[in-house]
Order: structure tokens, then C-alpha cells, then sequence
């Protein structure tokens, strides 16, 4: 049992965080106060920034880690797939939006969009930015893209 230095309540070594382990390679140290107080001590210090210091912070962090680091962890905790199965997508659609056919890159203005069931999770295809967004705007409804067909075509 550790006491939390902020609400100084007696728990669990699990509600908190390892700050490091000791030089022998076992015994860890832990951060002063519990898991929940951390969350919300950075939360109320994220809030308290303007949009800028948060963009700067985005950008530092980015520069340290790498942009490659956080392009991989955000297809990682989004999709469950890496940035080496993106690639692999992409060469298979030879670099192009499965729906449009306009050429899309791995990063850049024209980066893959990655394409995915919003209720199973399942990945589905690389598509450009305005290709996803339709989706997405759309809410994937058939009955609705084939009324807009069907509108288009009634207009021309």
C-alpha cells in the first residue's frame, strides 16, 4: 500500500505509476501520487493552455520522438495495423484512392487516408482525404449516396 500524496488516500501500488525501476533491474520506484490524481492534474494543465502552447507542445514532441514514431503509434492505437502495413496497402493500390483513383502518398498534403467499419473496426482501404470525409459525412448510408447519384444524374 502507498499513500497518494494528493488525496492522500491508501492504495494499491497498481493505482500508480512507475516513475523508474532501481539500478538492480527489479525494484521500482513509484510516481508520489495515484493514477487518478495524475490524470487529472495533467488534464486541468493541458486545459489551462491555449491552443498554440498545444500545438507546440504537439510539435516538440513530434521532433523528439520523430514523425515516423507518431505516424506508427496513431495507426497503431486507431486501426491495430503499423506503418509497414500501410505501406504494403498502398503499393497493392498502386498508391491510388481505392474509390477515385487520385494518387495518394504514405505522408504529405495527399497522405492515405485509412479507411475503416466504424462499428466493427475493421480496416477496409486506403482512399484520399475528400473520398474519406464523403464517408464519413455520409455516415456511410447507401440509400443516401444513391440518392445523390440519382440527383446528379437527374441534373445534368
Amino acid at each position: 500500500m502507498k499513500t497518494c500524496t494528493v488525496c492522500k488516500e491508501d492504495k494499491p501500488f497498481t493505482e500508480f505509476y512507475v516513475a523508474r525501476i532501481q539500478k538492480d533491474g527489479v525494484t521500482p520506484t513509484y510516481f508520489g501520487y495515484c493514477k487518478k490524481c495524475g490524470s487529472e492534474k495533467h488534464k486541468k494543465r493541458w486545459d489551462s493552455l491555449s491552443k498554440g502552447e498545444k500545438q507546440e507542445m504537439g510539435r516538440q514532441g513530434r521532433e523528439r520522438m520523430g514523425v515516423e514514431y507518431h505516424k506508427n503509434y496513431k495507426l497503431k492505437s486507431r486501426y491495430g495495423i503499423d506503418t509497414e502495413i500501410l505501406k504494403e496497402m498502398l503499393d497493392k493500390q498502386d498508391h491510388k484512392c481505392y474509390t477515385c483513383g487520385t494518387e495518394i502518398e504514405y505522408q504529405g498534403d495527399n497522405s492515405a487516408q485509412v479507411d475503416h467499419d466504424h462499428e466493427t473496426g475493421k480496416v477496409r482501404k486506403l482512399l484520399c482525404q475528400p473520398c474519406n470525409t464523403s464517408l464519413g459525412l455520409l455516415q456511410e448510408n447507401t440509400e443516401t449516396f444513391q440518392r445523390m447519384i440519382n440527383y446528379i444524374n437527374e441534373n445534368k
